[in-house]
C-alpha cells in the first residue's frame, strides 16, 4: 500500500507539568513525535488595486484521523519548520484530517 503521508511531525500542546523540582510549569510540552503527515503549500495572490500583486502562501497539514490535533497546537514538520494549528476538519470515511496551519512566529 502506498502511503499518502510523506512527512513526519512532532505535536506540542501548552499544558502545565511538573519540572525536575516538582514545580508546576506552563509551557509547550511534547504530545506526540514522528507522526506521519503531509504538508501542502498553496500560493494565494492578493488582488488589491495596487500596482504590484503580493503572493502569500496557505499551508494545509494532512494527518491520520486518529491523531489528536487541536486548535492552538504547535507542530514541527520534518524537525525543521514550526506551525500553529487551526481547527482540524475530519474526514471520517477517508480516515484522515486536514488542518490549516500558519508559520509559528514565536
Amino acid at each position: 500500500m502506498i502511503s499518502l503521508f510523506k512527512n513526519v511531525m512532532d505535536i506540542e500542546r501548552v499544558s502545565v507539568k511538573p519540572d525536575d523540582n516538582g514545580e508546576a510549569v506552563k509551557g509547550w510540552h511534547l504530545l506526540s513525535e514522528n507522526v506521519a503527515c503531509s504538508l501542502s503549500k498553496k500560493s494565494i495572490t492578493n488582488l488589491k488595486e495596487e500596482p504590484k500583486s503580493t503572493s502569500l502562501f496557505k499551508y494545509i497539514l494532512f494527518a491520520p484521523l486518529e491523531i489528536d490535533i487541536k486548535r492552538g497546537d504547535r507542530v514541527t514538520i520534518d524537525k525543521d519548520i514550526k506551525f500553529i494549528c487551526q481547527e482540524p476538519f475530519k474526514y471520517k470515511l477517508l480516515k484522515k484530517q486536514e488542518v490549516e496551519v500558519e508559520v509559528w512566529q514565536g
